[in-house]
């Protein structure tokens, strides 16, 4: 057996070995629930920012009414 014979027989082992650990990555499934409760919770997460936005424009809303009726009591309009 040559050297180019031996290379050649290498070469096509690593080719072996880069398929199986290829194979093996696409078929291992346990980071699969970590990566779907983090979608989920990025999901809740802008939800909540979307509820808080809204909460504050509401409360924002409010302030502006209670500083103008107050205005008006004490005859800064």
């Amino acid at each position: 057996m040559g050297n180019d014979d031996r290379q050649s027989e290498l070469d096509g082992g690593n080719r072996a070995v880069k398929r199986n650990l290829f194979g093996a990555i696409l078929e291992d499934t346990r980071g699969a629930a970590a990566v779907e409760y983090g979608l989920i919770v990025s999901l809740i997460v802008i939800a909540i920012v979307g509820a808080l936005q809204g909460v504050g424009n509401g409360n924002n809303g409010l302030w502006a009414l209670i500083v103008e009726k107050a205005d008006f009591a004490m005859g800064h309009f």
